[in-house]
């Protein structure tokens, strides 16, 4: 890998953070000259990392107005929960096909425990790194590569909007909504786990909305 694309790399990942974690806020203007200082570096690897935060949906690009950090109307809040949920069932139910079904359940209840002693000693930050893999399982046991590539597109726009979530004692009913769907699958009802994967999509969507208007007094 050449020293640019490296570089590139780094640009990216800096940036994704900055925007998914709303240090850069949504509409913000991102000029190269201004990102070329903060770098201090040539155009070269910051429009690459920039090519890269627009094909994920986090960057606009247009004449009129250059490039600048997304902005979420509600509606499109809800086609991304929309889109997130059904995918996810996809993924659920071809699971229940799947010869590692064995696997899915020791890894989603190996999760479900780390979670759990979390929100015990009410650490949320100990209990959002077992929670963020949860929902990967699926994906990861469902044996379709092109399912896994259209969750990966959507799953920039989920970032996007995590810091709109109302409370960060949220994390408290996500928490029991990971433990229903995870028993839902060690009994292998997967139309259970499928329905309490849409209701957990639609409870974090209302959630998400209402952070959203608090922040911008909507």
């Amino acid at each position: 890998m050449g020293k640019d694309s490296t570089l590139a790399e780094k640009i990216y990942r800096d940036l994704y953070r900055d925007i998914t974690e709303h240090r850069l806020e949504s509409g913000q203007a991102l000029t190269l000259n201004m990102l070329q200082k903060r770098f201090d570096t040539s155009h070269t690897p910051i429009r690459e990392a920039l090519n890269r935060l627009i094909s994920d949906g986090l960057v606009d690009y247009s004449t009129n107005r250059g490039m600048r950090v997304k902005e979420l109307t509600e509606d499109e809040i809800r086609q991304i929960f929309e889109l997130s949920a059904e995918l996810e069932i996809i993924a659920v139910r071809l699971c229940n096909r799947s010869f590692s079904l064995a696997p899915l359940k020791s890894d989603l209840r190996e999760i479900i425990e780390a979670e759990r002693a979390a929100v015990a000693t009410a650490d949320y930050k100990a209990w959002y790194e077992p929670a963020n893999t949860f929902h990967a399982c699926f994906y990861k046991y469902c044996s379709n590569d092109f399912l896994r590539e259209a969750a990966s597109n959507v799953e920039s726009k989920l970032d996007l909007l995590s810091p709109y979530y109302s409370s960060v004692n949220t994390y408290r009913d996500i928490f029991k909504r990971h433990e229903q769907i995870c028993e839902a699958v060690e009994a292998e009802d997967f139309e259970r786990a499928a329905e309490q994967v849409r209701a957990h999509f639609q409870f974090s969507y209302r959630n998400v909305l209402e952070g959203y208007r608090n922040r911008f007094n909507k």
